[in-house]
């Protein structure tokens, strides 16, 4: 483990008396497992990580990891902490390309510390918030309590960890939205909750699920599936929509900051400005 673990990890953490060595084991099923340790005098063993009795400070448990007595270093997590951390599996290939559901992930929070996971084929984020009861996402594992592998391999690291709470209560609302039952009326007479279930049960419905969850969705920017999505929003409610489709754009998952920036010209009315002419036929 690389001795410049610590510039990484994030400061408000570092201090902590929750830190357990790890060792690499296989379960009964034939899957690998990172065993928590504790220790008593030089003897290392496997135990509950969730007793406080046997939690150790950051530097002694990367003296037994550089010493070749543990295979690596993790922090227990409990629920009196304001952190949370997103477990994303099997999204980085063996060439250490990021797929573009973790990359949409992680541009929707620009605040989060994220690293690779010890296998490297997956991604550790970790957010200072608190988790919404509710909150399930398929794909996605939320730890909040519970023993959480550290590498050091991190891929963001921002200047200051901000709080994502409402962030990550806003994404998980965008991905809550499921189509149901269809409705035959016009755009107009339909409410936004049945016109984005129609759209999402069209031939083109996993296209636009995956815009309105805030991911890539095979484009190569967030600006071109910004658009691509304001497509798709003004073909559903009508091209002489009066303002619905940027109000349920809003609600969607790609809607950030920027989209109101710079206030003397948003960048998401230049969007909607490109949008129009491109259903008119015009792109200049």
């Amino acid at each position: 483990m690389s001795g410049l673990l610590l510039d990484a990890w994030p400061a408000g953490l570092q201090t902590l008396r929750r830190y357990l060595p790890w060792r690499a084991g296989v379960r009964p099923n034939g899957r690998c497992a990172k065993i928590p340790l504790a220790q008593r005098g030089r003897s290392l063993y496997p135990h509950n990580p969730l007793d406080p009795a046997v939690w150790q400070d950051w530097a002694r448990v990367q003296r037994l990891v550089h010493t070749g007595a543990a295979d690596g270093v993790g922090i227990v997590l409990t629920a009196d902490l304001p952190w949370v951390a997103l477990d994303l599996d099997d999204c980085v290939d063996a060439a250490g390309v990021v797929d573009s559901r973790a990359l949409s992930v992680l541009e929707r929070f620009p605040q989060a510390y994220a690293e690779l996971s010890p296998s490297g084929r997956g991604l550790h984020l970790l957010l200072r918030a608190r988790l919404p009861r509710t909150l399930r996402l398929p794909g996605v594992e939320f730890i909040t309590h519970g023993f959480l592998t550290v590498t050091g391999r991190a891929i963001q690291v921002p200047a200051q960890l901000l709080d994502a709470s409402h962030e990550l209560e806003r994404w998980g609302q965008a991905q809550a939205v499921r189509p149901q039952v269809l409705s035959h009326s016009s755009p107009r007479e339909m409410t936004d909750q049945t016109l984005l279930e129609r759209a999402m049960r069209a031939r083109n419905g996993r296209l636009f699920q995956q815009l309105w969850a805030g991911e890539l969705a095979g484009y190569p920017s967030l600006s071109e599936g910004d658009l691509a999505l304001a497509l798709l929003l003004l073909y559903w409610v009508g091209d002489a929509d009066d303002g619905r489709a940027d109000r349920l754009f809003r609600q969607s998952g790609r809607y950030r900051e920027r989209w109101d920036q710079p206030a003397h010209d948003p960048y998401g009315q230049r969007t909607w400005i490109l949008a129009r002419r491109i259903r008119a036929g015009r792109t200049h």
